[in-house]
């Protein structure tokens, strides 16, 4: 078996299969050829680390260079391991710990102090990446979830946002209130497409308005919002009843991390819950603690989740 680089690997068709299997969903080794010349965070990255023997891919770990904000105000580049993937048939053969090392490795040769991935608590991966030293980011991990089922006149219409997302204002909104805060505090253009391509947030369902907007999708009857932004409680109290009449069913915001948001959807009557299973983990690659770089203000909204 050898480990080589996604950038130095030949055959990249068992891509698509691989993750097919392991997270179910599709993507072709093109769209990721198409994205990383886009995308800030893959960019100078290998991209990933593939487990290869007799020209099968066996498994993959995704490598992501991270710009954030530390405590200090400086930009501070964090590695992000994404798309942990092995063969169901190679599995507990030790290739998963060998491509992550090799990815860490890759880290510490970049001079990157922190190591970051999402994962759930409901998977058995989760188990596995605390004892190879991964740790909770407990404030994210703590941020509430709401949900209510709004009452709704017989006949009410359903409104729509625009079918298409002014993502330059978007961004600009983000920037401007995390602008005093460290952590996830960047995104760009492609990363937007990027969300909307996945069907993370449809332009149907967001709303952006000059000083406030709400990003989300639906399912089976229910908006789901995974960021909401405005300046002040009244703000978000109007974003959120304008949210309440695009649904038929109900309104989830997951993640949330704003107090005047917070204050607003409990002031509206939505119930809460401070936990869920998917969560962000951290692991130090060269004795750098969470707490050396990053301070209470530290925030990871939903949509920066890789």
């Amino acid at each position: 078996m050898r480990i080589v680089t996604y950038r130095e690997l030949k055959d990249r068709s068992d891509i698509y299969l691989l993750w097919a299997k392991s997270f179910g969903f599709f993507c072709s080794s093109k769209w990721i050829d198409d994205w990383a010349p886009q995308d800030v965070r893959l960019m100078d990255s290998p991209i990933g680390f593939c487990a290869v023997e007799k020209g099968k891919l066996l498994g993959f770990v995704g490598v992501m260079h991270l710009p954030t904000r530390n405590k200090h105000g400086e930009t501070e580049t964090v590695g992000g391991i994404w798309a942990v993937a092995t063969r169901p048939a190679q599995g507990r053969k030790g290739i998963g710990r060998k491509l992550l090392d090799a990815a860490e490795n890759s880290l510490r040769q970049q001079g990157i102090s922190l190591s970051l991935l999402t994962t759930s608590r409901a998977i058995v991966a989760y188990r596995w990446y605390a004892e190879v030293g991964y740790k909770e980011i407990e404030a994210v991990n703590r941020y509430p979830h709401f949900y209510k089922f709004p009452r709704r006149k017989p006949g009410a219409r359903i409104r729509k946002g625009s079918s298409k997302l002014d993502r330059a204002r978007v961004l600009k909104l983000l920037h401007q209130q995390l602008r005093n805060r460290c952590g996830f505090t960047y995104r760009d253009e492609t990363q937007m497409r990027l969300l909307e391509l996945r069907g993370v947030i449809n332009p149907t369902y967001c709303h952006v308005g000059e000083d406030s907007y709400f990003l989300a999708n639906e399912a089976l009857g229910t908006l789901q919002i995974s960021e909401i932004l405005a300046p002040t409680q009244k703000a978000y109290r109007d974003m959120i009843k304008r949210a309440e009449s695009m649904t038929r069913e109900a309104v989830y915001s997951r993640f949330v991390y704003n107090d005047k948001a917070i204050a607003a959807f409990q002031r509206a009557g939505y119930k809460s819950d401070p936990d869920e299973f998917h969560v962000a983990m951290w692991k130090s690659l060269d004795g750098t603690m969470f707490t050396d770089l990053f301070d209470k203000s530290f925030v990871m909204p939903r949509l920066d989740f890789f």
